[in-house]
């Protein structure tokens, strides 16, 4: 071989070798990052929201940012401070708009706030990616019976109905904290329920 030969051989060689040490140091940073996100949902179990703040707010920057954003804006809510929560659902849904976590967030707060056209906007985007997630179609149900729009709730319930799904389910399938809109929720199950029959 020619000498430029073998410098290129060797040059490519270290390159190779420089890419997978990067490559290596890549997928270690990323696993750490994951590390302290699954931290951060063990604190805010733990009921340390303002531990799992500061977890969330060191991934802002990273390859977690949605998910960094939806856990501030859960901590932000829990923390008393709706206006904070409500920004950072919006920018984890701006970065991320398959995000359902903080869609439903979002359409809670709405309806709690008697915003029943919002709230449907949040829902619907959460069912146009997972339409199978019961809790976002009795929440969108809640939203039009609540709006008046009688037609669409009916609409929504039959589908409820037809996944088989017991009101004992459908309220089991979220850890519920908020006893206002528990309590709609109930009403309007039971009264979706008794439609049916």
């Amino acid at each position: 071989m020619t000498d430029a030969l073998i410098r290129m051989t060797m040059i490519a060689g270290l390159t190779i070798v420089s890419l997978a040490v990067l490559y290596g140091f890549s997928r270690l940073r990323v696993s750490l990052k994951k590390r302290e996100i699954e931290r951060g949902h063990k604190l805010y179990d733990e009921g340390d929201y303002s531990g799992a703040l500061q977890c969330a707010e060191k991934l802002k920057a990273t390859v977690f940012q949605p998910l960094a954003y939806d856990l501030i804006g859960d901590c932000y809510n829990r923390l008393g401070n709706e206006e904070k929560a409500i920004e950072a659902y919006k920018k984890a849904i701006q970065i991320d708009s398959f995000i359902t976590t903080s869609n439903l967030s979002l359409g809670e707060i709405a309806l709690i706030k008697r915003k029943y056209e919002d709230a449907i906007t949040h829902f619907t985007a959460i069912l146009a990616v997972d339409p199978e997630m019961v809790i976002a179609r009795l929440y969108l149900a809640a939203a039009y019976k609540l709006s008046g729009n009688m037609a669409m709730f009916q609409n929504e319930f039959s589908v409820i109905r037809k996944g088989k799904v017991t009101p004992a389910n459908i309220l089991q399938l979220r850890n519920l904290n908020n006893y206002s809109l528990r309590g709609m929720l109930e009403e309007i199950i039971a009264e979706g329920c008794s439609e049916g029959n």
